[in-house]
């Protein structure tokens, strides 16, 4: 009887999925409640033969209980009685399921039930797992040591983005390595970064502007060569400096400034405008002198290095150019003969065919400069009309027309257009 009782006990707590391996508990359960008869019908079996109206010999007659019908896997159940019942046989057995469900939650929640769950719980806490709170758990059964896993999200994770790079990296290494070292560009001489980089969660989750990641790569590839050309400078003097490519001189200092003010809407002439209550500087005697001087160097905003490529002397006249081609053309040449391939002169300049021949002010026909009406034939210069030199003596006229338009227009009491007009 204690076994029989016990077992009970166990079963108020325990989850049944209806299978065949579970006979004993349902008949067991069945015995307490008085569900089993021993006729051949019960109140329950009867209760679906009246249900489905099944008349005369009923095929339900050799189950004696529900119990006996879910006993059964339900597609079974349905093709032993399909010819016989049709479609009812499949909610036959949905309804006896329902009675059975009924007859576990009112043993559950039976008076005597939760008395012994009570008493074998005050036993001790080695009971089995439904009648104990703290009942074997997967923990206790395996001792997983957790620090070996992770989140599916985290960067250690083997099918995270980090362990995607990692397998790609490693296997750019195993096919230089299956290649060998002739003729091949290693990674890491084009990505020297790469085996120092920190992948960590800040580093993934990092936003950083593409500019600086590029800048960084750059530098990296270009240290070495520096420190071989001009030891003891570094990478941004050196770009600072360099006229060839086109693209630069790259002065890093000035473009973070320039980029900076114009967040705000600002340059650095607008800022010295606001801040010095002697402006404005121009208004001198010379021009090209003191804060004068300064004065155009900030409005132009170009680098130190731009500034010197656009006012240097003319050298035109020196016999041997090769120097300045060398510097500025990255050409090794004595003249300019070579550039009478356009093609030549457009790949090293960085420019197109059609902005060659704006630069000459010319097209493949001929000049495009045309003779003002205004003015004679003879007194027509390279100075006044077409491509110039930017340093041109003319240069030095206008700068006295500037100054005299802006002495008029904040001395003399009109209007900056009434004093173009005045002073020309």
């Amino acid at each position: 009887m204690f076994f029989l009782w016990l077992l009970c006990c166990v079963l108020s707590r325990t989850k049944f999925s209806f299978r065949p391996d579970n006979v004993f508990p349902l008949f067991l359960c069945s015995k307490i409640w008085g569900v089993t008869m021993n006729d051949k019908k019960n109140q329950l079996t009867s209760r679906i033969h009246n249900t489905f109206d099944i008349n005369g010999i009923s095929p339900l007659a050799d189950y004696s209980s529900v119990l006996d019908i879910v006993r059964k896997p339900r597609t079974q159940f349905i093709r032993e009685h399909k010819s016989a019942l049709g479609r009812k046989s499949e909610k036959i057995y949905d309804l006896a399921q329902g009675y059975v469900n009924q007859i576990r939650r009112l043993f559950r929640k039976n008076t005597l039930t939760q008395t012994i769950q009570k008493n074998t719980l005050s036993r001790g806490s080695h009971n089995i797992q439904g009648l104990m709170k703290n009942g074997p758990t997967w923990q206790n059964l395996f001792q997983d040591d957790w620090n070996n896993y992770c989140l599916s999200s985290a960067p250690e994770a083997n099918d995270s983005p980090v362990s995607y790079l990692c397998w790609l990296y490693n296997q750019a290494l195993s096919f230089e390595t299956q290649m060998g070292d002739s003729n091949i560009i290693s990674l890491a001489s084009r990505r020297p970064d790469l085996p120092n980089l920190m992948l960590d969660d800040n580093a993934i989750n990092q936003v950083i502007p593409s500019l600086q990641l590029v800048n960084e790569v750059l530098e990296l590839a270009v240290k070495d060569y520096i420190e071989v050309l001009d030891p003891g400078s570094t990478v941004d003097e050196t770009l600072a400096a360099t006229r060839y490519p086109t693209l630069l001189p790259y002065h890093y200092p000035h473009q973070q400034t320039l980029l900076s003010l114009e967040a705000d809407s600002e340059s650095l002439q607008d800022v010295i405008k606001k801040s010095d209550i002697t402006w404005p500087w121009f208004v001198k005697e010379d021009l090209l002198q003191g804060n004068a001087e300064m004065a155009w160097q900030l409005g132009s905003n170009l680098a130190p290095e731009q500034q010197t490529i656009v006012t240097e002397a003319d050298n035109s006249t020196l016999s041997d150019l090769s120097a300045f081609y060398e510097l500025n053309f990255g050409i090794n040449t004595a003249d300019y003969s070579v550039f009478t391939d356009p093609d030549l002169l457009c790949t090293q300049m960085g420019i197109t065919f059609g902005q060659l021949e704006g630069l000459v002010a010319g097209t493949v026909g001929g000049t495009t400069v045309v003779v003002s009406q205004n003015i004679p034939p003879e007194n027509i210069n390279s100075a006044s009309y077409g491509a110039v030199f930017i340093n041109e003596n003319i240069l030095n006229n206008l700068n006295d027309v500037i100054i005299q338009v802006h002495y008029t227009a904040l001395y003399g009491g009109s209007s900056f257009e009434n004093a173009v007009v005045n002073t020309l």
